[in-house]
């Protein structure tokens, strides 16, 4: 989104980039000329209620809450504070809501008309609101959205106004599951935008099920060719990008590192990103004893790790086609994937363009980490095709084919499409 914000800006277009709940840093900075919109709820009793809980369960919470993560003989079992009742209450309350939405969409509880949804969402759902406030404010001629639950969002917002409405999916929907309401409004909402594009052909199939077939488009992920970068530079290092989460299988990685060593003691592992398996990774990590060869990052800036780490490792249970990926083949890194999605075998041919593993295999993962452990050239070699058949993702070649979604010229395209105009994002 930052990479492509900048992109038009830089064609002349009048872009502003819209984010939902500012509750973190930026990771990606905006271009100078990109205007930027923070949504946040009205100033209501409700919404000082919870802020004020959030902010004394922080302030006061267990270790865990805090970050700290106590270990051995220090665990113990949190005392209760007077605002964790409260604060259980209302998340409990707002997880209700969702699951009694979802129930209401599956069933269709409302009609077939997509019209009803979006009005409930409006009422109960502040963002929606908030995001149809700032489109009728603003005027954009095409508003550009991205994630399954934000899509949902735009388009709901953006109903009744005349403006035209690009979602992207980043994933396989077949695969994975939004949490409620928003598995179950995705095939009321998604056929109402002008067009649904996705970053992998695999995506696109599944939509076929609920989206008219001429409003989807593939479009690939934009990525930034680096300089050339020599292994002999690198240290004995994999590298892991993607969030910690049952999806990207860290849980394999760690188990394949562990077998690895065996044939490779002096390598070490890096895992770069956050997510809900960090503590039970740590604890795994400490249970095989590889807390001196196993390092957590969290979220940072990769940069420095691409261009350090001698291999790259993403044993995903699903994928659209990753990011993540793409930077890693771009660095000239010998990257090993799972063969559980259509996205990333398009992008590693085994033994061509990297390697390709069976999913869920800590066997054949550590092998093939053995292999290019051992093997110099191999590396070189894998890593050199893996960066020239990234050339086509490459900015230059990628923005013209958004330009084609977003301000489409053929007229035929559905109403509120104009030539050459802004974005909004």
């Amino acid at each position: 989104m930052a990479t492509m914000a900048g992109y038009w800006a830089d064609c002349g277009h009048d872009v502003t980039v819209v984010t939902i709940y500012d509750d973190v840093p930026d990771f990606h900075r905006l271009d100078p000329k990109v205007k930027r919109i923070k949504l946040a709820p009205r100033h209501g009793l409700v919404v000082r209620a919870r802020r004020f809980i959030a902010r004394r369960v922080i302030e006061g919470g267990s270790p865990a809450t805090r970050g700290e993560h106590a270990t051995g003989s220090d665990r113990q079992a949190p005392q209760a504070r007077p605002l964790d009742g409260l604060r259980a209450t209302y998340m409990a309350l707002e997880r209700r809501g969702a699951e009694l939405l979802g129930v209401v969409a599956r069933h269709r509880l409302l009609g077939r008309s997509s019209r009803a949804y979006a009005s409930l969402l409006r009422a109960c759902h502040w963002p929606v609101r908030a995001l149809r406030n700032v489109l009728a404010r603003t005027g954009p001629d095409v508003v550009v959205s991205l994630l399954g639950g934000t899509n949902i969002v735009t388009v709901a917002a953006a109903a009744g106004l005349r403006h035209r409405v690009v979602i992207s999916e980043r994933n396989d929907p077949s695969r994975e599951r939004l949490d409620p309401p928003w598995d179950d409004l995705r095939p009321i909402f998604y056929p109402l935008a002008d067009a649904v594009s996705a970053n992998s052909h695999g995506a696109l199939q599944s939509m076929r099920a609920y989206c008219p077939e001429a409003r989807l488009r593939y479009v690939p992920n934009p990525v930034r060719l680096t300089a050339h970068v020599e292994d002999a530079t690198r240290s004995d290092a994999v590298l892991f990008l993607g969030r910690l989460a049952p999806q990207k299988a860290p849980d394999v990685l760690i188990e394949a590192f562990a077998r690895f060593r065996q044939a490779a003691p002096a390598w070490t592992l890096h895992l770069a990103g956050g997510g809900p398996l960090t503590d039970e990774l740590r604890a795994r990590v400490h249970d095989l004893g590889l807390r001196d060869h196993v390092r957590f990052h969290g979220v940072v800036d990769p940069a420095a790790l691409l261009a350090t780490c001698r291999i790259f490792v993403l044993p995903s249970r699903f994928e659209g086609t990753p990011n993540a990926l793409l930077e890693a083949m771009a660095h000239r890194m010998p990257c090993i994937v799972s063969d559980a999605s259509p996205g990333p075998l398009r992008l590693i041919q085994d033994g061509t363009t990297g390697l390709v593993v069976e999913t869920g295999s800590a066997e054949q993962l550590a092998a093939a980490m053995t292999t290019l452990s051992r093997d110099n050239r191999l590396r070189r070699t894998l890593g050199n095709a893996a960066h020239e058949r990234v050339r086509e993702f490459s900015l230059d070649r990628v923005g013209p084919v958004w330009d084609q979604v977003v301000f489409p010229s053929d007229p035929r395209e559905p109403a509120g499409a104009r030539t050459n105009s802004p974005a909004t994002s």
